[in-house]
């Protein structure tokens, strides 16, 4: 077997074996050699060298560089008051304590490389002494280590403690060892993570790693257990504390919440949008911004910065990259605040302006920009630009008359033809107009300039004036213009006064007509009712004297005189509660009533004529109903409806009469199959003489008999008893609904 061979063999044994190369760098390990010296990864491996790690002398190396073969045994003479005799170390290194090391060449052209190999003596009485051994070993390591180890005993007692952990702690090693490790936290939680040190270190670490300590000078400083573990001994239980000071961390950690707090608190506002720029990435955006572009925050989190770019207008890019890259370069001439557009998501424009301003960003350089929504100013002034551009074209094909005026009403210009000027442009240009015009014209004219220049709202202006001899009437409407400027647009309304005259003669003639009417009615009403009388009491007295001896065809006249006279009596009797209604005459005489009797009564009043048409009615109604009212109205106004029901009603059909209550009103409803109502209708059957002419084929059921103001007079009684009347229909042929609403006494009624 050549020499290579022998040591691929030793290296597949599974003793801890290792290859370096001659600078002491580690090249290749097999796991036992990996799991003793707790490498992990490759940073560590990289770090690993054989010749610092493994305590070389120089004799040692020499006789290696000279290619010679050397075995020895890791020996490093210790204090034993201060070296514990670690379990961990006895598990995992005491057992390799012989060193053999292998120079050796795979090609005679390369550099030397050294094979190393570690044997184990597991004699109990080298246990101790290889455990220092390796204790030290590690001793070197901690030393340098950016992290504080204490090795305490269980009765806290500081038995070795590492130059990081002096560092910490702000005081001496000398000062540490041998003291109580309670004295320097100051958490309670400590004890108890140290007394429970074997459960917390099967997994429940995180739940004490924080405690705070005291410095010698008095400062608090954060540090974080990131080790713990303990180990029964010969020499008694030992605990390994390893520590980190996370002091700063914690306050760049809170600063950082209190800026991302900051940031949150501002973000989450509805007027500004931010966003946060870093590497080319959005690192932070806010509600707003999400909302104003119409993407959301997962599709944001991957976007590049073509991505970004992506969003801007075409016509913007090139700004928006220009200040962008002189952001990031530091230009002087850099511009924080500019305008661009930006394509939302939908497709639309929008407008925004920028804002941006370098800042510090969980610890890096960042580009803050906050954006406000200018899209409804750019609009603004995008009209107004095409506005006064038309104004001028405007101005100059007007009828009107149209001025220019300062604040103190002193004419800048004007547009209009000599004839119609109250005087000619050279007595009135650039001179007050409120001094122009006669006096309480020209104050008002101050006045309302002063108005529409300080509430930039319109203000209209009439007057009359002269004009050859013939006075004409005038109205001004002022505009704001400017801050210190008012339009003024003056017309010729002469005409429009002259037709205002006629409508308002018009309108008097049109009322005293109405007037006569109404006096009309109540006088025709009036003067009928004596003739009537007359015909009544001739009739009854005919009927009382001659009815043996009258023959059959002068009965029935006089019986047909009868029946219209009542028809006229009742025709008269509407026409007065109409002139009532009207003057405001028709008064109640309230008592305190049993509705349902009413309703029962006009049922029976009305069965004649029911089953005349063939219609059933159907009741549906309290036993008592308590209500104060005028009986004599409400029974009129239930007739009333109770027959126009039947009148629209086919043979065969059905009414039903139903009553609700509640505690603060009465409903009384009243429901046919009959031919309903449209839209058209329903709006005027309440009117004066709203009566609905209703002809047609299958409609010859209907009766259409009627002067069209019962259900006017019905709604004006129930108005006066302070309840309302409605009416519901799906159409027509679908039948309707009316329902009567009356109010109940609140404090003084009981509810049935």
């Amino acid at each position: 077997m050549n020499k290579t061979e022998q040591h691929t063999t030793v290296f597949g044994s599974s003793s801890p074996t290792a290859i370096f190369n001659s600078e002491g760098e580690l090249v290749h390990a097999n796991n036992s050699f990996l799991k003793i010296w707790n490498i992990n990864n490759k940073s560590e491996k990289k770090k690993f060298n054989l010749f610092h790690n493994f305590f070389l002398s120089n004799d040692i190396i020499k006789k290696l560089r000279q290619g010679e073969n050397v075995k020895y045994k890791l020996k490093i003479s210790a204090n034993q008051k201060t070296l514990p005799e670690l379990q961990n170390f006895r598990e995992n290194y005491i057992q390799y304590s012989d060193i053999s090391i292998s120079p050796f060449k795979l090609d005679p052209t390369k550099k030397q490389s050294y094979l190393i190999q570690m044997e184990g003596n597991t004699q109990e009485k080298e246990l101790n002494d290889i455990s220092l051994t390796f204790f030290n070993l590690f001793k070197i390591l901690w030393s340098n280590s950016n992290e504080g180890v204490f090795i305490i005993n269980d009765k806290y007692k500081v038995l070795y403690v590492n130059k990081k952990s002096s560092e910490i702690l702000d005081l001496k090693v000398i000062n540490i060892l041998g003291e109580d490790i309670r004295t320097f936290f100051n958490n309670s939680n400590f004890e108890a993570l140290i007394k429970n040190a074997e459960k917390v270190s099967s997994g429940n670490l995180e739940k004490y790693s924080d405690f705070s300590i005291k410095t010698k000078e008095g400062n608090i400083k954060i540090v974080k257990i990131t080790y713990l573990e303990t180990h029964e001994t010969r020499l008694g239980k030992k605990i390994y504390i390893q520590i980190v000071d996370i002091t700063e961390k914690k306050r760049t950690q809170r600063e950082l919440a209190e800026s991302e707090q900051k940031f949150e608190m501002l973000g989450k506002q509805d007027l500004i949008s931010i966003i946060i720029l870093q590497d080319n990435e959005i690192k932070y955006a806010n509600k707003h911004f999400l909302k104003g572009v119409g993407y959301t925050r997962e599709e944001i989190e991957s976007w590049s910065l073509l991505d970004i770019m992506n969003i801007v207008h075409p016509a913007d890019r090139e700004l928006v990259v220009t200040q962008a890259r002189k952001k990031q370069r530091g230009d002087k001439d850099v511009k924080n605040n500019y305008a661009f557009r930006v394509i939302h998501k939908d497709g639309h424009i929008v407008w925004r302006q920028v804002y941006s301003n370098t800042i510090n960003f969980q610890g890096r350089p960042a580009v803050l920009a906050t954006f406000m929504d200018i899209t409804d100013w750019k609009k603004t002034e995008k009209q107004l630009k095409e506005s006064e551009e038309k104004f001028r074209k405007i101005v100059d094909s007007i009828p009107d008359l149209f001025f220019l005026v300062a604040k103190d009403t002193t004419v800048l210009d004007y547009q209009a033809t000599g004839e119609r000027l109250y005087m000619p442009p050279e007595e009135f240009m650039n001179k007050r107009m409120a001094n122009l015009l006669p006096p309480p014209l020209g104050e008002k004219a101050q006045k309302a300039v002063y108005r529409t220049l300080n509430t930039h709202k319109s203000q209209i202006l009439e007057y009359s004036l002269p004009i050859k001899e013939h006075i004409r009437y005038f109205e001004a409407r002022l505009f704001y213009y400017s801050e210190e400027e008012a339009a003024i647009f003056i017309r010729d309304i002469s005409e429009r006064k002259r037709a205002e005259q006629m409508i308002k003669e018009e309108i008097k003639r049109l009322k005293e007509i109405d007037q006569m009417r109404k006096d009309l009615i109540s006088r025709v009403s009036h003067e009928l009712k004596t003739p009537l009388m007359a015909i009544s009491g001739a009739v009854e007295y005919i009927l009382e004297i001659y009815e043996e001896t009258i023959n059959k065809e002068s009965l029935e006249l006089l019986d047909m005189i009868d029946l219209n006279k009542d028809r006229l009596q009742t025709l008269i009797d509407t026409l007065l509660d109409v002139s009532k209604i009207k003057n405001k005459k028709l008064n109640l005489n309230k008592t305190h009533c049993n509705i349902s009797e009413i309703i029962k009564k006009v049922c029976r009043e009305m069965e004649p004529i029911r089953k005349e048409r063939e219609i059933e009615i159907g009741l549906n109604i309290h036993e008592n109903i308590q209500l104060k009212v005028d009986k004599v109205r409400i029974s009129e106004v239930i007739m009333n409806l109770l027959s126009n029901a039947i009148k629209n009603t086919p043979p065969e059909g059905y009414i039903t009469i139903k009553t609700r209550k509640s505690r603060f009103k009465v409903e009384i409803i009243i429901s046919d199959t009959g031919i309903g109502l449209t839209e058209k209708e329903k709006s005027k059957i309440f009117t004066e003489f709203g009566k609905i002419e209703r002809y047609g084929e299958g409609l010859e059921y209907l009766d259409i008999s009627g002067s069209g103001l019962g259900l006017y007079i019905s709604n004006k009684i129930i108005d006066l008893h302070n309840g309302h009347i409605q009416v519901e229909s799906k159409g027509r042929n679908k039948g309707s609904t009316f329902k009567i609403i009356l109010p109940r006494e609140r404090k003084k009624e009981k509810i049935e």
